[in-house]
């Protein structure tokens, strides 16, 4: 059998030129083409790329002028995607260019964030025993008015119980005692009798005098005895109702004062409540300020620690970009020839 042919060295170098040339590779042109979207309408991009092999495989000099012209829009779209590429290109050198000051920077924005949650959390400490100190008021301010009303409940009981007792003496007085004293006729006289009888105990009366009014009372015919317990009765009658009256007096002043004492421990513990609800509200939001700081500081942290890794993927996103570059570039340049 006939040995085979060595390929001559003129075929050998034009294999090896195509191989080499870019326009060979229709299918990278013809994706190329197609990342000019941005710029070409979809339909014209996917005319050009439909169509890079047929105008592409012919020589120059081979070509339609509907070919020619088709290349020359397809050398077009290609420069738009080399502006792109080349954009690309000089942003991430930017970065690149920028890594230094960009450590630095993260670095210096982890020590500012440290010294602002060192500031926020004193700041919620402050806040912290502000609203202590308001909260301790304020139970402070409710017990006093506790306090005040106790005494003035007491203390008007008291009064009360002066104008009552004043009142209802009075009253027996000038009605039951009365009509016995003038022999007035009465319905129920032994009841009334009776009313007259029961203010001994309650009012501390002499109990002799009492026992003796019980039966001078009803006479209709009165002697020397009877006289002096009815003068006897008229003036511890007269007497009680002054004594009265003077407890009561006295104690209008000290009625009015105790309201008065009320109503300022109301308003001092109202104005003491408000206090603590601002001071509550103040370190809520000094707590949030300094939550907020802490995840700053974090993420700042975070920020700090991952540019490394940041850089060496910006890097290599670089030596990708260049490469697609030159790609670009070289088809370029083939369509100049």
């Amino acid at each position: 059998m006939p040995a085979k042919r060595a390929a001559t060295p003129s075929k050998q170098s034009s294999k090896r030129a195509r191989e080499e040339d870019p326009l060979a590779k229709c299918g990278d042109v013809a994706a190329m083409i197609k990342e000019a979207r941005a710029d070409f309408p979809t339909d014209v991009l996917k005319m050009l790329s439909n169509n890079v092999h047929n105008c592409l495989a012919r020589r120059k000099d081979e070509r339609h002028d509907f070919q020619s012209r088709m290349v020359e829009m397809m050398s077009q779209t290609l420069t738009s995607v080399e502006g792109r590429r080349a954009s690309a290109v000089h942003e991430l050198e930017k970065k690149v260019g920028a890594a230094d000051g960009e450590q630095a920077a993260r670095d210096a924005l982890v020590d500012s964030a440290g010294e602002d949650v060192k500031a926020r959390n004193e700041a919620a400490d402050a806040a912290r025993a502000a609203a202590k100190e308001a909260s301790a008021a304020a139970d402070d301010a409710a017990a006093a008015l506790a306090a005040s009303k106790a005494e003035q409940k007491e203390g008007d009981s008291a009064y009360n119980q002066a104008v009552q007792d004043k009142s209802r003496l009075e009253a027996i007085v000038a009605g039951e005692y009365e009509n016995f004293k003038a022999h007035k006729p009465m319905m129920a006289p032994r009841k009334a009798l009776q009313r007259i009888v029961a203010l001994g105990p309650e009012f501390e009366f002499n109990t002799q005098l009492m026992e003796a009014a019980a039966t001078t009372l009803p006479k209709s015919q009165r002697g020397t005895f009877d006289k002096l317990v009815i003068s006897e009765l008229d003036s511890l009658f007269a007497s009680t109702i002054a004594t009265l009256g003077e407890r009561i007096a006295g104690d209008e002043a000290a009625r009015t004062s105790r309201a008065t004492q009320v109503e300022a421990a109301t308003a001092a513990h109202e104005a003491a409540v408000a206090v603590a609800a601002e001071r509550k509200a103040e370190l809520d939001a000094a707590n949030e300020a300094a939550k907020a700081a802490e995840a700053a500081r974090k993420e700042a942290v975070r920020a700090a620690r991952d540019f490394g890794p940041e850089l060496k993927a910006t890097k290599s996103s670089l030596a990708e970009a260049k490469a697609a570059l030159e790609e670009v570039q070289q088809v370029l340049a083939a369509f100049k020839v």
